[in-house]
């Protein structure tokens, strides 16, 4: 069965793109996705954990933290139909998801590897969520990292993050209070933003990038993650899921670094660009030359 609604929702989905391709972004979100949420097939949809939460938001956005888990470990929270568990594996499964789990190991494997560089790594993760890259990075779970500050909006998660190890110092606020600069960030070997962002307007996302490079110490990186344009489950997620990014690809996400540092104009800082293996997610490195 498993397959079989599988196999129904990824045909959803490639209509649901073409559809998207075929019509403006105003006829696309005005009149579209309302019409998809109409149809007798959303009440069916919504039997599927993943796609209701992003749907009704209990926490206010989509992508919370819990969603991200039932990407993770695949684990359901109350009841569920039989139909919305086999939803649930189908969603959760499709290569969008893919993404962000090979997402969350590569940030563990750059803890890992940063660790047998710098015995006293300072790590900076914004919009940490739960944290669960921690989770899968030796040199967090053997205490191989100095300290790891951990922002979040979120207290919840927070809550979460700091259970991940004793490492984590938790700090409840909005990436607007960084902006403001009413909260500095602390120098650091490695800050990265894994999906926040993916919520943050050009100006937003290039002023806190500016931020991030600043608090990198000699031999640092910051790394940024962003989804693509051409993201797999795009449509399927705007429209039966009310989930709306901001999508950048690699050029893009070059376009938001500092014009003092953009890609070849300074022996400063190395530049690096690329896609996940799903290629459903970009990602820019900025080392600080030591």
């Amino acid at each position: 069965m498993i397959i079989a609604i599988s196999v129904v929702i990824n045909k959803i989905i490639k209509s649901l793109n073409i559809v998207r391709m075929d019509n403006t972004s105003e006829i696309w979100e005005e009149e579209i996705c309302p019409l998809c949420r109409r149809h007798p097939i959303f009440q069916i949809l919504s039997e599927d954990p993943y796609t209701n939460r992003a749907y009704n938001k209990p926490r206010g956005y989509a992508g919370d933290s819990v969603m991200l888990d039932f990407i993770y470990s695949g684990t359901l929270l109350g009841d569920t139909s039989n139909r919305g568990k086999s939803l649930f594996a189908a969603t959760t499964g499709l290569p969008t998801g893919a993404s962000v789990r090979l997402r969350m190991h590569h940030l563990a494997n750059m803890l890992d590897d940063l660790s047998q560089d710098k015995k006293s790594a300072i790590i900076v993760s914004l919009a940490c969520g739960h944290f669960r890259e921690g989770c899968f990075s030796n040199a967090v779970q053997l205490g191989k990292i100095e300290k790891i500050i951990a922002y979040d909006h979120d207290a919840e998660s927070l809550a979460v993050a700091a259970e991940v190890s004793e490492l984590v110092n938790p700090i409840n606020t909005s990436i607007l209070n960084i902006l403001a600069g009413k909260i500095n960030i602390e120098s650091n070997n490695f800050i990265y933003a894994a999906g926040l962002f993916d919520y943050l307007s050009d100006r937003a996302a290039g002023r806190l990038l500016e931020k991030m490079i600043q608090s990198l110490l000699p031999g640092g990186t910051a790394l940024v993650a962003n989804f693509i344009p051409a993201t797999h489950g795009r449509a399927y997620m705007e429209s039966f899921m009310d989930w709306w990014l901001i999508y950048r690809d690699e050029q893009d996400l070059v376009n938001l670094l500092p014009s003092s540092i953009k890609l070849g104009s300074t022996a400063s800082f190395g530049i690096k660009t690329y896609k996940d293996t799903y290629r459903n997610i970009a990602y820019l490195e900025i080392k600080k030359i030591e």
